[in-house]
């Protein structure tokens, strides 16, 4: 029944019996991707998995009701893309007057960068986002559903892997949408650096004046913003690409086939060579740290 199948994935409700859904759904490591229709409704959506519910609307408006989020219920409609947080004691009450049509996948905020892992963390709502890579999302996750293939299959594990940072894209594309054009105060600043750098790290040719430039400031001030900050343009760019290569290689470690040159690659290094550069310089940094952290308080003498 179409009441078991909601209530299997924490969608609680009491339904009217004229209620119908229709849906399919492909599972890959880690995480589910499906297709649902459903007549009109009301229920409620409690996370109770730790990884977020990524909603792609198609057809049809709901609304959202959100109590950390406000009064106003949020209305999503086709082309909209919704973040539900899993792991929280918040409950989602979706509604919908009207027959609608999503495509629903969890996704692990986990996997992002610390910036926008935070921005999202209490779950967010967009409208028609980023649509090149929300139309790629939908394609690829429909290309899944409609397939025959089937786990221990060679190749799934890497379209589900492909599926998951395609989603990737598309929030960081989403949240790049939404951020403030002309931000002026030193930390909307480094917020917006930190949104690009997560969208640019990957182009081994991307260089900290390129940053400067992407947000309207001289290489001089970049500096200064990130120092006030505690870092540096350079080393912030160096962590996203070195996150992304640790997220490949235990991909790799997962039975997935990357190779160290592809590794580097896809993190944004020019070659293995750079990447193992940047993995001893943070070695060498955390040593180095934590030799300061254990050695004794000076003592002064009067």
């Amino acid at each position: 029944m179409a009441q078991d199948w909601l209530a299997e994935r924490d969608f609680l409700g009491d339904f009217d019996p004229d209620f119908r859904l229709v849906s399919d759904e492909i599972r890959f490591e880690g995480f589910r991707a499906g297709r649902i229709w459903h007549s009109e409704g009301a229920y409620s959506i409690a996370r109770s998995s730790q990884v977020a519910l990524l909603i792609v609307q198609i057809e049809g408006e709901a609304t959202l009701h959100v109590p950390m989020w406000g009064e106003k219920p949020k209305v999503i409609g086709p082309g909209d893309v919704a973040v539900l947080p899993g792991g929280g004691p918040s409950t989602f009450r979706f509604a919908a007057a009207r027959p609608v049509a999503r495509y629903q996948i969890e996704f692990d905020l986990a996997g992002l960068p610390a910036p926008a892992r935070h921005e999202l963390e209490l779950g967010m709502v967009f409208s028609q986002p980023a649509k090149a890579y929300r139309d790629a999302v939908v394609a690829t996750a429909n290309i899944a559903l409609n397939s025959t293939m089937v786990g221990g299959e060679a190749g799934f594990a890497d379209f589900g892997l492909g599926l998951r940072h395609l989603t990737t894209a598309l929030l960081l594309h989403a949240l790049e949408a939404t951020a403030p054009e002309h931000s002026e105060d030193a930390e909307s600043l480094h917020r917006a650096a930190l949104r690009v750098i997560a969208m640019r790290a990957t182009d081994p040719d991307f260089t900290v004046e390129e940053l400067a430039q992407a947000v309207g400031r001289s290489p001089r001030n970049l500096r200064h913003i990130f120092a006030q900050a505690g870092s540096s343009a350079k080393a912030a760019l160096t962590e996203e690409r070195v996150r992304r290569a640790r997220m490949h290689a235990a991909d790799a470690e997962h039975g997935r086939r990357f190779a160290d040159p592809e590794i580097a690659r896809l993190a944004g290094f020019r070659d293995v060579r750079a990447l193992r550069r940047a993995l001893a310089q943070r070695q060498g940094q955390a040593r180095a740290d934590s030799a300061r952290s254990d050695s004794p308080m000076p003592t002064h003498s009067h």
